[in-house]
C-alpha cells in the first residue's frame, strides 16, 4: 500500500513508531513553509524540540520519539527524495491547504493499479472497484 500524508509532524512520528513504512510513502503534502533544505531542517528542530503547541492536540506532533539524529535521517531523506510538497511555497495558492477534506487524515491511502492479470484477481479488483463506488 502507498500512502500520501497530510501532515509533516504527525507523518514523521507515524513513520518513527513504524505505524508507517518509510517505503510506502508516497508524498507528503504539509503546511509547512520552507524555502530550502536548511530552513526545513530548522522547522523539523523546531518539531523535536517543542513540538506544534498551536495545535489541538500537540502529542500528535511529537517526534522526539526517537534520537535527532533518526529524526533528521528521516526528515533528510523525505525532503532530498523529493516526498514533501508544501503548497504554501506557491503563492498563488496563497496560506490554504490544498485538500480542506482531509484535515483530519493523517494518511490517504493511494489505490495501487492492478497488474495482477491472473482472472481471480483480475475479477475480485473489479468488484472492489464497483462496490467501492456504489457506496459513496
Amino acid at each position: 500500500m502507498m500512502y500520501i500524508g497530510t501532515s509533516l509532524g504527525r507523518c514523521l512520528r507515524s513513520i518513527l513508531l513504524d505505524e508507517v513504512s518509510e517505503d510506502d510513502v508516497l508524498l507528503l503534502i504539509t503546511r509547512t513553509q520552507s524555502k530550502d533544505y536548511e530552513s526545513f531542517l530548522k522547522i523539523v528542530k523546531q518539531y523535536y524540540e517543542d513540538g506544534n503547541w498551536s495545535s489541538r492536540n500537540p502529542e500528535h506532533y511529537d517526534i522526539a520519539v526517537k534520537p535527532w539524529e533518526e529524526v533528521e535521517a528521516l526528515a533528510s531523506r523525505l525532503y532530498k527524495g523529493g516526498k514533501v510538497h508544501q503548497p504554501r511555497n506557491f503563492v498563488q495558492l496563497g496560506n490554504t491547504f490544498l485538500h480542506p477534506d482531509l484535515l483530519d487524515d493523517v494518511w490517504v491511502e493511494v489505490s495501487p493499479k492492478n497488474r495482477n492479470t491472473t482472472p481471480a484477481v483480475v475479477q475480485a479488483y473489479e468488484q472492489y472497484k464497483l462496490l467501492d463506488s456504489l457506496t459513496k
